[in-house]
C-alpha cells in the first residue's frame, strides 16, 4: 500500500511502517501468503452467496460445456467451501451455533468461560460464543498484559478442541476508545476528515490496525459509515466523519487501512440512525423516498462497493418511506430483525456477501416496542443475521431454543448452518483457521471427468498457531503509530 504525506515528512515514514508491520505480522501467524490470499478470495465469494450472480452464471457455463477445464481459482475456491461444510458437520450442534454469538466477557488477565450448557443427549459442556466482545473494564494495564488475556482466551479454546472465538472491539477513536490507554493516541472520526487527506487517515488506521493485531483482537466494531446530517448528527456527534462525500471518502479509508493489516472492519450501522439513542429508545427514520436514499442507502452503498468491509453491523432503526412512489416494505420492524432489509436489500440488492452482525439485541430499544431479547434473536436469525450481539456475557438461554427448534425445523437449521459457514470463513480470512491437506481419506463424490477436488486434493481447517508475543514488535508499531498521530494532530485529539 502507498500512502503519502503533506502534512509532515513523518507521515512519508509510512512505507517503512508498511514493510515493518508486513515483517511482524510474518512471526504472527504460521499461514503463507498464499494462503491468506486464499483465504481472502473465499469470503468475497463466500461459501454461502456463491460469489456474484455473475460468476455463477459464468461457472454453470464453463461445467456445462467442458466440465474438465476446471480453472484453477475455481478449484480451490470448491475445495475451501468443500472444507467448511465438512468442518461445521462436524462440529456438535452447541458449538455449531455457539458461533453464531458475539458476547461480553468477563475480567481482563486470564480466561474461564462463564456458562456451562447441557442439551438433548450430549454431555454437559462449556459455551465458548463465535466472538467475544472486548470492553473497556476488559483491557489491562499493558499491552503485554492485553495480549497475554487475549492469548489465553486461543490457548483455551486450542486444548480442548474447540472452535476460537474472534476477538473484537469498539475502537472508532475519541468518544469510543477501548484501548486508549495501551495504543497510540486515535482521534475521533471528525477530527480525523477535518485534519488528514484521506490517504493520511488510511496511514493512520493502519498503524492502529497493527497495533489492535499485535493485541490478539481480529475484528474492530468501526467505522461508522453514516453521513452527517440534522436526522442524526445529535446522536452521532463527532462518531461520522462528517456530510455526504465526506464520509464515504474517509469510511473507505478507514476501512482499508484496517484491513491492510489483517483486521477486521465492521462497517456500521446499516441502514443508519436518527438522532434517538437506540440504547433507550427505537429510532425512526421517516423520509420520503428520495431522501432515504440520498442521505441514507446510497453514501451506505457506496462505502460497501469501495472499500469491501468484511462485516457489516446493522442498526435497530425502523424506516418509513411516504412519496409518489410505492413505498419499501417493513416500516414495523427493526432493520436488524427484518428480513426485508437483511436479505432482500444488503445481501440481494447491495450484493453483499460478507458477515452481517445485529447490534446489541439486549439494547432498549428493542424489548420496549415489543421486541425482547429472545423474540428478537429468532426474528434477526430469520432475516439473515449471521453473528447476534449480545452486550451480556450469558447466551445459553437463546441458544437452547435456537438447538430446539433447529431439531424440528430443518430449513430453519439450514439457515443456521449457512450463516455458520459465513463466521467460519470470516475466521479463516481473520487467521484463526488455517487450510491444510486433510490428514483423513474422507470419502467423496470424485473424478477426473467431473473435475472436481480428488480425495488427495482435500483441503481441512486447524487452527493457527499464534506467534509469542514480542515487546520489540510491538514498540516498533507502536512508534509508528505515534510518529503518524503526532505529524497529524500535533498531540492534540477529541
Amino acid at each position: 500500500m502507498r500512502c503519502t504525506s503533506t502534512l509532515h515528512p513523518s507521515l512519508g515514514k509510512f512505507l517503512l511502517f508498511s514493510y515493518s508491520v508486513a515483517m511482524v505480522r510474518k512471526k504472527m501467524t504460521r499461514i503463507g501468503s498464499c494462503l491468506f490470499l486464499t483465504a481472502t478470495a473465499l469470503l468475497v465469494l463466500s461459501c454461502s452467496g456463491k460469489g456474484s450472480s455473475t460468476n455463477d452464471a459464468a461457472n454453470a457455463t464453463n461445467d456445462e460445456s467442458s466440465p474438465q477445464a476446471v480453472a484453477p481459482a475455481e478449484l480451490a475456491r470448491r475445495q475451501q467451501e468443500e472444507a467448511i461444510g465438512s468442518f461445521v458437520q462436524s462440529l456438535d450442534p452447541v458449538q455449531r451455533y455457539s458461533q453464531l454469538f458475539l458476547v461480553n466477557l468477563e475480567g481482563n488477565r486470564s480466561f474461564s468461560p462463564v456458562e456451562r450448557l447441557q442439551w438433548g443427549a450430549l454431555p454437559e459442556e462449556d459455551l465458548l460464543p463465535g466472538g467475544y466482545l472486548f470492553f473497556s473494564y476488559n483491557i489491562a494495564e499493558t499491552p503485554a498484559q492485553v495480549a497475554e488475556f487475549t492469548a489465553s482466551i486461543q490457548r483455551w479454546s486450542q486444548q480442548r478442541g474447540m472452535v476460537p472465538p474472534l476477538l473484537a472491539v469498539d475502537q472508532e477513536g475519541g468518544m469510543v476508545n477501548r484501548l486508549r490507554s495501551v495504543t497510540s493516541p486515535l482521534p475521533s472520526a471528525r477530527q480525523v476528515a477535518q485534519s488528514l487527506t484521506a490517504s493520511q487517515a488510511q496511514s493512520l488506521y493502519a498503524a492502529q490496525a497493527a497495533q489492535m493485531s499485535l493485541l490478539g483482537f481480529q475484528m474492530n466494531l468501526s467505522p461508522v459509515a453514516e453521513a452527517e446530517s440534522q436526522h442524526n448528527s445529535a446522536f452521532l456527534d463527532s462518531r461520522s466523519f462528517g456530510g455526504l462525500g465526506t464520509m464515504e471518502e474517509f469510511a473507505v479509508a478507514a476501512i482499508q487501512g484496517f484491513q491492510s493489516q489483517g483486521l477486521m472492519a465492521v462497517a456500521k450501522h446499516f441502514p443508519g440512525n436518527t438522532n434517538d439513542d437506540p440504547h433507550s429508545g427505537l429510532p425512526e427514520i421517516a423520509l420520503n423516498q428520495q431522501e432515504l436514499e440520498r442521505l441514507y442507502m446510497g453514501p451506505f452503498r457506496q462505502v460497501l462497493q469501495a472499500g469491501n468491509p468484511w462485516a457489516v453491523l446493522m442498526s435497530h432503526a425502523r424506516i418509513s418511506t411516504s412519496g409518489t412512489a410505492a413505498p419499501l416494505h417493513d416500516s414495523e420492524t427493526p432493520a436488524c430483525l427484518s428480513r426485508f432489509w437483511v436479505t432482500d436489500i444488503l445481501r440481494n440488492t447491495f450484493q453483499y456477501q460478507g458477515l452481517v452482525l445485529s447490534d446489541d439485541i439486549f439494547m432498549a430499544a428493542l424489548e420496549k416496542n415489543g421486541f425482547p431479547p429472545h423474540k428478537a434473536v429468532m426474528l434477526a436469525l430469520e432475516a439473515g443475521i449471521d453473528v447476534i450481539m449480545l452486550s451480556e456475557k450469558r447466551f445459553g438461554s437463546v441458544l437452547r431454543l435456537i438447538l430446539d427448534r433447529s431439531q424440528s425445523d430443518a430449513d430453519f437449521a439450514a439457515l443456521l448452518d449457512r450463516a455458520v459457514e459465513r463466521v467460519i470463513a470470516a475466521k479463516v480470512q481473520a487467521g484463526l483457521l488455517t487450510f491444510r491437506p486433510a490428514t483423513e481419506d474422507v470419502s467423496m463424490s470424485a473424478s477426473a471427468d467431473t473435475g472436481e477436488p480428488s480425495a488427495a486434493d482435500r483441503l481441512e481447517l486447524v487452527p493457527t498457531q499464534r506467534a509469542l508475543w514480542s515487546q520489540e514488535d510491538w514498540d516498533a508499531v507502536y512508534q509508528q503509530g505515534m510518529e503518524l498521530y503526532q505529524a497529524g494532530f500535533g498531540g492534540t485529539s477529541e
